[in-house]
């Protein structure tokens, strides 16, 4: 009876299940713009805009052709994996002494020089030493100001002094540094200068193969919130890899990354490391047309391990709000995944999603010889999609839970080779790695250790995909209210159990148990509810519907509320859809608990079809309640105010105050803002209790038996006829804590009608359910 999201139903929708407290609202990532410029380079507002004046070095002439011919002929006798290659150090050296153009401007000097490498089609550049005083700017930019990097400050220089710049496409680049009046002199030496001659613009033809799947299809919309942790990254600004941010057991937002071993990174060059958040098709099937502006530059090497291949670094920076970012998932437990999906950048182009339908098998890397004590998982082939050069680091993905299981070492898979395999580095291995922090995952990914072993991915935005949010309340609470005017309420009644569950992984809080009873919600102008009898005894033969307080009868023609609004029964018995003018479906599957005169409600919440996957956006405070997206930087969702009640806090009475007294009482509905209907003699406060759930179990309540439990294995039998892992797992715990088999049924029927829906939807856009 956790309060948890239903993950992914077949049409791709989110939904909300029955003691769910959090609403899927997946966001399309954010665009960036042609380059991530937040000031405007001071010589764009010289009158004199030629950069005639302006030093310009030539480098060697960069052949393309030949250092491609060099990447294949490495690659064929290299005895492990490489990180792609896609620009060479020209070997040269430019400080503000020996190189470039000073001039006086009216608050300060300006120092300029251009770079020319014929025949790159990018550059980049080592900052090898970054000494800037305060109030001095530098940027980069191409000779037009069409793609423009900076300013750069001083707070960005390295941990170890330097400043890797993102790449500048175009045969020549301009470096401009402004020192306003009064400053000292700054201290520049680009150490660097790296000729790009892997071309990622749309004319490559080096382009990632056809095969591949851009992360914009609909193939992708299951795993938006996953793409969104995904990076291409560059190494000391010539070749190139992938990577994941990943969360860990305190949800904190360290930005921590997880890649290859063999890509290279080490603690003597982590800070040369620049990602490139977003780097995607804007469109389905162009393979082309992405954007390298939103990026940001260094790193601090964690930990590396040979054997399973993994590497973490830490951030130096927060990923800026623009970006988007998500913080995925893993599962360190070795349970191999019935099928995976691979998120991706083939040969280090544009984001690519790959789909394996088989159970991955443990072998040692490049054997097909099953082990179960080795240290790789083995994809024998990817039905949809594959890997390339630039895939290596990338996560492989269970794809029942949606959580990383191991990285990307090489293999053997392309779009002309499509059942040959690939090997990943196994998470559980690379967990206790080495035995030190430096070699094993576990000192970062559990820094208070925990012994957790698993988590789901970051609800920084959402709680997309089953994040574990326990909200385990006794009353009346606003599980979502929209600024169109949507408002969504639950009640939750409390449960005596004689068996108290373990710690939820999100909260780390052991609390008692409760079950959605009834739902209220304001539709267009009316006001709905689903409920049991008003007179306290709840009818086992149905639920009672009421529109603005009148008993109604639902047929199964549906009742329409006009201007897109209208109530309509699904295939589950007594169930029932609620479809809102503007952005969202409610979907309402009851269940009679017959030992304990109850009903109790599976409540789902999705957007409409037509929006698409658009819903709050990152960082957004404008939807609210029990299952808004999570405020920005907060654990929690935002309270009424739209304030933010912060990271979670590290002890666990704290969190329970924040969670319980804080957060749950500002949305516990009140006498004026309810939409319930009630009997002559009750109100809201008729079915609060504020006491619920108690800070420290057993979870007793006054005239109530505690129900007992069932065996773990006949909560499992029970719950077979649930398809999806992550809801199977959902039943299991019901079903055992509260000894009721009825759960499972339940879980079932919505399954049934979730299905039933997606075919109907699938039959009236042409296609069909799979």
């Amino acid at each position: 009876m956790r309060t948890t999201w239903l993950k992914d139903v077949p049409d791709g929708r989110r939904w909300l299940r029955r003691l769910a407290i959090a609403t899927v609202l997946a966001c399309l990532p954010l665009q960036a713009a042609v380059a991530r410029m937040s000031e405007t380079p001071r010589s764009f507002s010289l009158q004199d805009k030629s950069l005639s004046a302006v030093q310009r070095k030539t480098l060697t002439a960069v052949d393309s052709q030949r250092l491609l011919a060099e990447d294949r002929a490495r690659g064929k006798v290299a005895q492990g994996p490489q990180p792609i290659r896609f620009a060479v150090d020209a070997g040269v050296a430019f400080d503000l002494n020996n190189a470039g153009s000073w001039q006086k401007v009216s608050d300060g000097r300006l120092w300029r020089l251009r770079i020319q490498s014929p025949g790159a089609v990018s550059h980049n550049l080592g900052i090898t030493r970054f000494d800037m005083p305060e109030g001095a700017k530098l940027w980069i930019y191409d000779p037009a100001g069409k793609q423009v990097e900076g300013p750069y400050l001083s707070y960005n220089r390295s941990h170890q002094g330097r400043l890797w710049t993102p790449i500048i496409q175009g045969d020549e680049i301009v470096v401009e540094l402004f020192v306003p009046t009064g400053a000292a002199q700054p201290a520049l030496t680009i150490g660097q200068v790296n000729q790009g001659y892997r071309d990622f613009a749309d004319n490559n033809l080096d382009k990632s193969g056809a095969c591949n799947n851009d992360v914009v299809c609909p193939v992708g919309a299951p795993w938006a919130n996953e793409i969104r942790s995904v990076a291409r990254y560059s190494i000391s600004g010539t070749s190139l890899c992938s990577g994941q941010l990943v969360n860990n057991t305190s949800f904190d937002f360290t930005p921590y990354f997880l890649s290859a071993n063999h890509c290279g990174v080490s603690a003597a060059n982590d800070d040369t490391l620049v990602f490139y958040w977003n780097f995607q098709s804007p469109t389905c099937g162009a393979l082309g047309g992405g954007s390298l502006a939103d990026n940001q530059s260094g790193a601090i090497f964690r930990a590396a391990y040979a054997p399973s291949d993994f590497l973490l670094v830490e951030l130096e920076e927060e990923p800026a709000p623009s970006s988007n970012v998500f913080y995925s998932g893993w599962d360190a437990s070795g349970a191999a995944p019935a099928s995976t999906v691979g998120i991706h950048h083939p040969s280090g182009d544009e984001k690519a999603i790959s789909f394996n339908t088989n159970a991955v098998t443990s072998t040692a890397y490049l054997s097909n010889t099953v082990n179960a004590a080795a240290n790789h998982w083995r994809v024998d082939a990817w039905e949809d999609g594959t890997t390339e050069g630039g895939s290596s680091g990338s996560c492989l993905w269970s794809a029942s839970t949606k959580r990383c299981v191991g990285q990307l070492h090489g293999g053997y898979a392309s779009c002309s080779a499509p059942t040959t395999s690939d090997w990943y580095g196994k998470l559980s291995v690379s967990w206790n790695g080495g035995g030190t922090a430096a070699t094993r995952l576990k000192d970062w990914l559990d820094p208070t250790n925990t012994g957790i072993i698993g988590v789901d991915g970051d609800p920084h935005v959402t709680t997309l995909d089953g994040t574990r949010y326990d909200f385990q309340g006794a009353g009346e609470y606003t599980i979502l209210r929209d600024p169109s005017g949507v408002e969504i309420q639950a009640r939750q009644t409390p449960i005596a159990t004689s068996f108290t569950p373990g710690a939820d992984p999100y909260s780390g809080l052991a609390t008692c148990v409760s079950l959605n009873s009834a739902v209220a919600t304001r539709v267009g102008k009316y006001r709905v509810t689903y409920q049991p009898n008003l007179n306290g005894v709840p009818d086992p033969k149905g639920l009672e519907l009421r529109i603005d307080g009148r008993l109604t009868t639902l047929g199964s023609g549906g009742i329409n509320l006009g201007n897109g609004g209208s109530i309509n029964p699904t295939a589950a018995p007594g169930g029932i859809k609620i479809t809102y003018p503007d952005k969202y479906h409610l979907q309402v599957t009851p269940g009679w608990w017959s030992s304990q005169s109850k009903w109790y409600l599976n409540i789902g919440v999705t957007p409409k079809l037509a929006d698409g996957a658009n819903g709050a956006q990152p960082g957004s405070n404008l939807v609210g309640g029990i299952g808004a997206p999570l405020a920005s930087k907060s654990w929690l969702p935002p309270l009424p105010d739209g304030s933010a009640l912060g990271l979670r806090p590290a002890a666990l009475h704290d969190r329970y105050i924040d969670l319980y007294k804080k957060f749950g009482d500002a949305w516990r509905v009140s006498h004026s803002s309810t939409l319930f209907d009630y009997a002559p003699g009750t109100s809201t406060e008729t079915f609060t209790n504020k006491d619920w759930p108690m800070e420290s179990p057993p979870c007793n309540l006054p005239g109530a038996e505690p129900v007992k439990p069932l065996p773990l294995e006949v909560a499992v039998q029970e719950c077979r006829i649930v398809k999806d892992e992550r809801t199977r797992q959902n039943c299991v715990f019901d079903v055992m804590i509260t000894g009721e088999r009825g759960f499972a049924q339940t879980y079932a029927r919505t399954q049934d009608a979730n299905a039933k829906e997606a075919a109907k939807a699938a039959q009236r856009e042409g296609g069909s359910a799979k």
